[in-house]
């Protein structure tokens, strides 16, 4: 079955019913698939057929989102390609996901020798009815694709170039009707996440395959989003934890009553990276009372939710894992662990992917045996609840001893002033050893010598940050997650200036 068919029954059955709520702008599900329609037939036209891989480099996500549902209803595939990112990461996605076609914005001047002169199109052209296309018809529509991919998806690429991960039709049925089963009954969901994230389609694509809505801008200024929410009333708000922490930032410092403004949310739901307590603080009672925060990934898809519920039974915890999930914590001979106990974490899941496109190495790694190793570090007790304890490839090393970054940032994040931080490790000035740099974001005046003591007294001497940077926010890629290496390239190229000045 094609991805795309629940939407199109959404549209013969209720046309009128809003779909799309874009910059204030209703969109009725009759126009949205009409408008995807055109799309494909336009598509089909300059060549496009079933299989072919579609590149999208689109910033508005109405524009984004109507060109994902034209390529999979077609029986293509979409994929997310920036044409801003470094050329060499682009030749290997090129390369890799085996691009055929690239939508551009008006403008978009980018070309390379790899593709056709006519690979390139026009994404204003390919959405626009003229005159001569009035007789045009979409491109069939074919149904025996559950195998086949609609999407490619990447890796969060916090490590490098990311991973790309192909995401069938039947894989996204599936995880849409695991999802419909939370969240039944949902009426209008504002995804504030970029739509070329696995987070940000899927939480896009389960509304309209449910009858329900969505609402989306093309911008989040801050100020901008809660003048969106209390314009076009969502029931839901999904986003990642980096937006969430500016939003919480945003209404602290200049809108009072940013939680009248937010009264028709019922929900807000997080994901990407971890939220301090501090976080969850101001998000409910800055934003909405009622919060879930999301763990999951982009190869097995949701994996536990931490609620109001779970968080005041196990507020350290990552919530409980979900019924349709198998986790275990396994030690370094891959042998399970006794409940409760820390390891290495993998899944088993309905939604897990087969792989990685071309890469033999990481997936001999990370899927075993039916198996996913997401790279987290941490255990699941019998209960089912899920605690974190870190990443693999995060450990550092000090002096031959391996340290793990995310046991002192909870430390740090524990403190009621502190809204996030990061740990990483830096040369020290004259010395052969490393040095443990924290960079904090706060909400209130904190002095450095009490997060010391904090994590002196917590942790112990040799895990006490030899400096503490306070900055406003942090690098973040577009899921939310911190980029370290890009936070300990910008703290080496500070050190070396403050050492020449």
């Amino acid at each position: 079955m094609n991805i795309t068919e629940g939407i199109w029954r959404n549209s013969h059955g209720f046309p009128d019913r809003v779909a799309v709520i874009y910059d204030g702008r209703p969109m009725s599900y009759g126009v949205l698939c009409g408008i995807a329609d055109l799309g494909s037939a336009k598509l089909a036209r300059a060549g496009v057929r079933r299989g072919d891989v579609v590149a999208i480099s689109v910033k508005s996500p109405l524009a984004y989102l109507l060109m994902i549902l034209a390529i999979a209803r077609m029986g293509a595939v979409a994929t997310p390609f920036k044409t801003d990112r470094p050329e060499p990461m682009k030749q290997t996605l090129l390369a890799r996901n085996g691009i055929r076609w690239v939508i551009q914005d008006h403008g978009d001047a980018w070309r390379t020798d790899v593709l056709e002169s006519n690979a390139y199109l026009d994404v204003n052209e390919l959405l626009k009815r003229s005159a001569q296309d009035h007789d045009l018809s979409p491109a069939p529509v074919p149904q025996d694709v559950d195998n086949e991919p609609w999407l490619i998806t990447l890796s969060s690429g916090t490590t490098g170039v990311p991973k790309s991960i192909p995401q069938t039709h039947e894989r996204a049925i599936v995880s849409h009707g695991l999802g419909r089963a939370m969240n039944d009954g949902e009426q209008r969901v504002l995804v504030l996440a970029d739509l070329s994230i696995s987070m940000g389609i899927g939480n896009a694509m389960r509304p309209l395959l449910s009858g329900s809505g969505i609402v989306l801008t093309s911008s989040v200024k801050l100020g901008h989003v809660f003048d969106v929410i209390q314009r076009d009333q969502p029931t839901r708000v999904v986003t990642t934890t980096g937006v969430a922490a500016e939003l919480v930032t945003h209404a602290a410092q200049a809108l009072p009553q940013s939680l009248a403004m937010c009264s028709s949310v019922q929900v807000i739901t997080v994901a990407g990276a971890s939220v301090s307590p501090s976080l969850r603080k101001g998000i409910v009672t800055r934003i909405c009372p009622r919060i879930e925060i999301n763990y999951g990934s982009s190869e097995a898809g949701p994996l536990a939710l931490a609620n109001n519920e779970t968080l005041s039974v196990r507020p350290e915890s990552a919530g409980r894992v979900h019924m349709w999930v198998q986790a275990e914590a396994v030690d370094e001979q891959d042998q399970p662990l006794p409940a409760g106990q820390a390891g290495v974490l993998r899944f088993k899941c309905p939604t897990l992917v087969a792989g990685y496109l071309q890469d033999d190495e990481a997936n001999a790694r990370m899927f075993r045996n039916g198996w996913n190793y997401s790279g987290d570090l941490g255990s699941v007790d019998s209960a089912g609840y899920l605690t974190l304890a870190g990443r693999v490839d995060h450990l550092i090393n000090i002096g031959g001893r391996k340290i793990d970054p995310v046991q002192i940032e909870q430390v740090i994040n524990s403190h009621p002033a502190v809204l996030e931080s990061v740990v990483v490790a830096l040369q020290a000035e004259g010395s052969l050893l490393r040095m443990l740099v924290a960079v904090v974001v706060a909400t209130a005046p904190v002095e450095k010598d009490e997060l010391q003591k904090l994590c002196r007294e917590r942790l112990g001497t040799s895990l006490v940050p030899g400096q503490m940077i306070f900055a406003p926010t942090l690098p973040k890629n577009t899921g939310g997650k911190v980029m370290r290496s890009e936070m300990a390239a910008q703290l080496r190229i500070k050190f070396e200036k403050d050492a020449q000045t």
